[in-house]
């Protein structure tokens, strides 16, 4: 039909070693620490499981993480999500400033995209620009030397934010926004305790038969 398809996805190296039986239970765990509400949990495996699922597809609205402290684990959250994902069909941004500029094509040919601290003004042009990219199978991509093209995209997008989304409408369904909340986090009481078990968690990434 004329159109180009981009987001080609390159297996995970961790689906060779063929595990066959699931163990979530160590995802379980630092969820339950970190995410405070029981129906965010489920909702945030939901998302995950169907997008790992149907590699083919793309989900209609993105998970938000906030927290109005620094320290809590949402970077680490989402180094878990991306080993899931696989590196190379990751791309993690410090901005939505590429996704939304005119040459955006490379980070649209990832299949994760995770924006970090993400922060908008109320009714900004690079908010409508993102409700597009989330809902939208196909939209128009360019990269600096070649002609635009009409292109299908099949992208799955993670933000987080210190910042209280208040540029979202509340009645908009492209984003669920999961507060990240505990007395783990960096001037928290149990800061020292949730460190050391962060970098637990980082060294059993580590291993990709955990991750699989």
């Amino acid at each position: 039909g004329e159109m180009v398809s981009i987001n080609s996805w390159h297996p995970p190296a961790y689906r060779d070693l063929g595990v066959q039986e699931a163990d979530v239970s160590r995802l379980e765990e630092f969820l339950t620490i970190t995410i405070p509400h029981k129906q965010d949990r489920g909702m945030v495996l939901d998302w995950l499981t169907w997008c790992l699922q149907n590699e083919a597809s793309k989900p209609g609205w993105s998970l938000f993480f906030y927290s109005g402290k620094k320290g809590t684990g949402k970077s680490t959250l989402c180094g878990v999500i991306a080993k899931l994902f696989g590196e190379k069909n990751t791309i993690t941004l410090n901005s939505v400033d590429k996704l939304a500029s005119r040459f955006n094509k490379p980070v649209l040919d990832s299949k994760l995209v995770i924006g970090e601290e993400l922060k908008l003004p109320s009714g900004s042009s690079k908010g409508n620009s993102l409700k597009t990219f989330i809902t939208e199978e196909v939209t128009s991509s360019e990269q600096k030397g070649h002609e635009i093209e009409k292109v299908r995209q099949f992208c799955c997008f993670l933000f987080t934010s210190n910042h209280r989304p208040d540029w979202i409408e509340a009645d908009e369904r492209r984003y669920l926004v999961v507060e990240v909340k505990h007395d783990g986090h960096a001037s928290g009481p149990k800061a020292d305790e949730f460190a050391a078990y962060v970098a637990e968690l980082n060294a059993w990434m580590e291993d990709p038969a955990n991750i699989a």
